[in-house]
């Protein structure tokens, strides 16, 4: 009726009745799958899915009837969630609660018809049809989610074997040659166009406060994690969509690939999915989680004799990232060192390295110690380094540094609990969060290695320290109070704590940022690199 009396031109007439008719198919795809509700673990899920589709579809024009109960529900949803939601980059896909997507794309569809106000007089006809194709257009959102909420449903619905196929498929296809170069093809034309757009708008960093320096970085660093997650969901879309969504009913889009990781997590009870693509979802050109640097005579020197006595390892670990985008860090401090080989740890499941990147699951970091195990054996010496979670991780497997290594940590989180960090992992709850916290405890203990810890003048970085009894005990013996900052224009304090195994440095530097604050001021290289690879002996 909408598209022969009040649509004019024929093409309009066409993409109103194409919509209509994907709107219907999607029904009835709805339709059979609740035909075996009782076939699914929680079938309420997908009786409140469906209802929401049905009250979504009440909102196209020309019916009276309204779904704000619809927008309601998950307006409430959402403001219950307010202080856990995730940042609008959509970095990470271990949180993805099943359905919650198609709410919000139901509730977008819902509300853009009732907030377009249109007054007759003011428009032509064409106006006025432009503005209806519009609202029947938005509403393609609808369809998206129906489709959505069928294919989630249907996948629960499958066999178990057919569900670890699936997930098999994921893991290989992730994995195979053909991805991954197309994967680095685009991260690379994404740097280069980043480099180049910052490179035609340069701005003096002379004229800008310290604050507004600052601000201009994390403004960088935000406007860079943007390109990389469009570069990502791009390039997953299109080599994975025809692989594995299309063939399961999701729709190759960014909607269609998160609901697809929350309904195989739903389905399965594991993160197999989601932690599938943290092993690619970072800025590093190469598959993490660990990446070793090539270095031709290391590997013409093991190739040999079997050993790498000669060399040292460094284990750079990353930090979370301003936005959850994890990246390798430390390569360019180290790249000129000699005798070392450089390896990258990613913890792009985002829970402070407690987590198997390849199943998924919280298992107290067991798979990081077996295979930090492994890479450490041949080498004659073995340096940690990481920066706030980088630099919790570098404490954690301390144990992993040789004796004539040493673990450099800045402003790690040593208590999680009193910490405000950003964690999107509702299942890294209080009880990894403590365990994390005795395993810290525990290999400062043990570790044969020497320990460096670097903080600035973020009040909670500077209050972990007290998580460590003998930095309390040996800083009030010298009548210092552990989380009290340096003083103003001091360039830096150092304490041995515990018969020389462990030192706590202080400086001079606002923010958590400690690494971006060294390197500012032309300290970072040398503060980093004497304490990893030096041989002083702090006496």
């Amino acid at each position: 009726s909408l598209s022969t009396t009040i649509i004019n031109a024929d093409q309009q007439q066409h993409d109103v009745r194409e919509f209509l008719h994907l709107l219907d198919s999607s029904v009835r795809v709805f339709t059979n799958t609740c035909l075996h509700l009782d076939e699914v673990n929680n079938p309420q899920l997908v009786l409140d899915a469906c209802f929401a589709v049905c009250s979504a579809m009440e909102q196209l024009p020309g019916n009276s009837n309204g779904g704000a109960s619809v927008g309601a529900v998950h307006m409430s949803k959402k403001e219950q969630q307010e202080d856990q939601a995730e940042p609008a980059l959509l970095t990470h896909f271990f949180g993805v609660p099943l359905w919650d997507a198609e709410f919000e794309s139901l509730t977008s569809s819902l509300m853009m018809p009732t907030t377009t106000t249109t007054t007759t007089n003011t428009f032509t006809d064409n106006d006025r049809d432009e503005k209806i194709l519009e609202r029947l257009m938005n509403s393609a959102d609808i369809v998206a989610a129906a489709d959505i909420v069928s294919a989630s449903a249907n996948f629960m619905l499958l066999p178990f074997n057919a569900k670890t196929d699936v997930l098999d498929n994921l893991d290989a296809a992730l994995a195979h040659k053909d991805f991954l170069e197309a994967r680095t093809m685009a991260l690379t034309a994404c740097s280069r166009d980043s480099k180049m757009r910052h490179n035609a708008n340069p701005v003096s960093s002379s004229s800008l406060s310290q604050q507004q320096q600052q601000q201009r970085n994390e403004d960088n660093i935000t406007e860079k994690d943007m390109e990389v997650v469009e570069v990502l969901y791009d390039c997953v879309i299109q080599q994975l969509g025809p692989l594995i969504l299309r063939p399961l009913g999701f729709p190759c889009n960014k909607l269609g690939l998160r609901a697809f990781v929350a309904a195989a997590r739903a389905a399965t009870n594991t993160q197999r999915a989601a932690s599938a693509l943290g092993r690619i979802w970072h800025a590093a050109n190469e598959a993490g989680p660990i990446i070793v640097i090539p270095n031709p005579a290391a590997a013409a020197c093991f190739k040999a004799t079997g050993s790498l006595e000669d060399y040292t390892l460094v284990v750079a670990f990353s930090a979370l990232g301003w936005n959850g985008i994890v990246r390798p860090e430390w390569g360019g401090t180290l790249r000129d060192s000699t005798h070392v080989v450089v390896v990258h740890a990613l913890d792009s499941c985002k829970s402070w390295f407690m987590t198997n990147p390849v199943t998924g699951s919280l298992d107290n970091g067991i798979w990081w110690d077996e295979s930090l195990a492994a890479l450490a054996a041949p080498f004659g010496r073995v340096c940690l380094v990481g920066e706030s979670m980088g630099g919790t991780a570098a404490l954690r497997f301390a144990r992993h540094a040789s004796k004539s290594g040493t673990v450099v940590s800045l402003v790690p989180q040593i208590n999680l609990q009193d910490f405000p960090a950003f964690s999107v992992r509702d299942d890294f709850d209080k009880v990894h969060k403590d365990r994390l916290l005795g395993m810290i405890k525990q290999s400062l203990e043990t570790t044969s290695a020497r320990v460096v810890i670097h903080v600035g003048r973020n009040p909670d970085d500077l209050r972990q320290l007290n998580h460590i009894e003998n930095t309390v005990h040996e800083h009030s013996v010298l009548g210092l109070q552990v989380d009290a900052p340096l003083p103003r224009y001091s360039s830096q304090s150092s304490h041995t704590v515990g018969n020389y195994r462990l030192r706590v440095v202080k400086h001079d530097v606002e923010g958590h940022a400690m690494g971006a604050g060294l390197k500012a001021r032309g300290t970072l290289r040398k503060v980093v690199l004497d304490d990893l690879l030096g041989s002083d002996s702090w006496q």
